[in-house]
C-alpha cells in the first residue's frame, strides 16, 4: 500500500522512480502564483486604505491611520517575497527547463507587477523614485535573462522617469537598459 502511494506522488510531480527528481516547472510555479496572489490583495487593501484616508475635500493629504500604515508593512512584505518568489523560482527554471512555459509566465508577472505596483506607489505615496526602482528591478530582470523587456513595461519606465516622447522608448519592445 505504501509503495503505490509513493508511485502516485512521484507520478504526480513528474519525477520517475529509481531516477534523480528533475525540476517540475509546473509545481514549483504554484509558489510564484500563491506570491502573485498575495501581492494582488495587498495592493488592493492598501488601495483601499489610501481611498478611506484621504481628506474629506479629496485631496492628496491622507490623515495618518494605523490601519493604511499596516496595509503598506503588509505590501511592502507581499512585493518582496513576491520578488523573492520569482527570482528563485526563475533562477532554477532557467537552468533546469529553459523552455518551460511557466518561465514566460513568471516574467508577465514580473512585468504587469511592476507596473501595477509602480502606479500604486505613485498614487498613495507619491514617491515617484520608489516607482521608478520597481520598474528598473524589473526591467533589469528581462535584461538579465536576455529577453526582450515588455512594451507595457517600457512605457512605464518612459512616462515615470519623464521621457514619454522618446520613440526608442515608447511604443517598441527593446533590449538592455535605458
Amino acid at each position: 500500500m505504501a509503495a503505490v502511494a509513493l508511485v502516485a506522488v512521484m507520478g504526480c510531480c513528474g519525477c520517475r522512480f529509481g531516477a534523480n527528481p528533475a525540476f517540475a516547472a509546473a509545481h514549483e510555479f504554484v509558489r510564484v502564483e500563491q506570491a502573485h496572489r498575495r501581492l494582488e490583495q495587498a495592493a488592493a487593501a492598501l488601495a483601499r486604505c489610501s481611498q478611506e484616508t484621504k481628506a474629506p475635500n479629496g485631496s492628496a493629504e491622507a490623515r495618518p491611520s494605523s490601519a493604511l500604515a499596516n496595509a503598506q508593512r503588509g505590501f511592502e512584505v507581499a512585493w518582496i517575497r513576491s520578488q523573492r518568489t520569482t527570482a528563485a523560482f526563475l533562477s532554477r527554471a532557467l537552468r533546469a527547463a529553459p523552455n518551460a512555459p511557466e518561465i514566460a509566465r513568471a516574467l508577465e508577472f514580473v512585468a504587469s507587477d511592476a507596473v501595477e505596483v509602480a502606479t500604486l506607489v505613485r498614487a498613495t505615496t507619491k514617491d515617484t523614485q520608489a516607482a521608478l526602482r520597481m520598474l528598473r528591478s524589473a526591467e533589469r530582470t528581462f535584461v538579465s535573462v536576455g529577453r526582450p523587456v515588455p512594451v507595457e513595461l517600457a512605457r512605464a519606465l518612459a512616462t515615470t522617469s519623464g521621457r514619454v516622447h522618446d520613440k526608442k522608448v515608447v511604443g517598441e519592445s527593446r533590449r538592455g537598459p535605458m
